[in-house]
């Protein structure tokens, strides 16, 4: 499988550091006071993090306040302690965000630090470009990943209905549903969970048809009647069983992986990040593996970057 990835998509985690960030500061107002960090993610991000944060401070001398949330909470509080004055030293920023908070003063550019304290050779510089805001160095990646599609194979093989695949439609989708359906699989589960909500499944849609969700200058890349379209074929595909409805949808708190809908059963498909494989799988005994998301067509190319 090969997923075509652009750097401006990338699923970024970037680590940047608040307007009176951590290599602002002198250090001894360092040593006295720590650094306060904040990022998004589970136990075994965080385990990492305190890791290296360790290893920081064995270096350094100074101690990292490290907390963590899950993706939905992180972001609301990060705005409201930056609106109120109390940001974290050291942020995690993502590619949606990193232009508002740069431009608003919120984070520091770094480019003062790269050579010194900041080292970055070896660094593959459009992963450094994907931290920059108007040519300054805001956020430096800690990784990157595609948008993929999570897939319970055990689900599938109970089914007796081949894997989706790269080629895979919207139709074949729908096929692989009614299938499910038929064969009442573990008593009615979905074979894909809602995607109409799905920014970046969204996005891929209209990549396919020459569309995107904005253009270079910030406007809205697509019209009413795509949007119409799109909201009205998973809406279709509620009604028909092919997709979990509404109100099992809900309970997917965009939170703790255990809320989502193939670890809690609900459904064989849903529209993921491939480097949260790994950690779908300590979550569930069944066999899971990552595909593409569909073509909206036979022959039409892919919405990967």
């Amino acid at each position: 499988m090969t997923l075509k990835i652009d750097r401006r998509q990338f699923l970024m985690g970037t680590s940047a550091l608040a307007a009176a960030g951590a290599l602002g500061i002198s250090p001894s107002f360092a040593q006295s006071a720590g650094l306060r960090q904040f990022f998004w993610g589970g136990q075994a991000r965080a385990d990492r993090t305190y890791g290296v944060n360790d290893l920081f401070k064995a270096a350094n001398g100074v101690d990292v306040d490290s907390s963590f949330l899950g993706w939905g909470d992180y972001w609301p509080k990060l705005a409201t302690e930056t609106a109120g004055g109390n940001a974290p030293d050291i942020i995690q920023m993502d590619y949606r965000f990193i232009v508002e908070y740069a431009k608003r003063g919120a984070i520091a550019p770094l480019d003062e630090y790269v050579g010194g304290a900041l080292k970055l050779d070896g660094f593959d510089e459009d992963q450094l470009e994907g931290g920059k805001v108007d040519g300054k160095l805001y956020g430096i990646s800690l990784g990157a990943n595609s948008v993929a599609q999570l897939v319970n194979v055990s689900a599938f093989e109970e089914a007796g209905i081949d894997l989706p695949n790269r080629d895979t439609t919207y139709d074949d989708i729908r096929a692989m549903g009614e299938a499910f359906l038929s064969k009442n699989i573990r008593g009615g589960i979905r074979v894909i969970a809602d995607g109409s909500g799905s920014e970046p499944m969204l996005d891929n849609w209209l990549r396919q048809k020459g569309l995107a969700l904005y253009t270079a200058d910030g406007k809205l890349g697509f019209d009413a009647d795509a949007a119409i379209e799109w909201f009205t074929m998973w809406n279709q595909m509620r009604a028909d069983k092919i997709c979990v409805d509404a109100e099992t949808q809900a309970l997917d708190t965009n939170g703790p992986l255990e809320t989502t809908m193939v670890v809690m059963g609900k459904s064989a498909m849903m529209p993921s990040n491939s480097n949260q494989l790994v950690a779908f799988a300590t979550l569930m005994t069944d066999d899971l593996t990552i595909t593409n998301y569909p073509r909206i067509a036979p022959g039409v190319g892919g919405g990967h970057y």
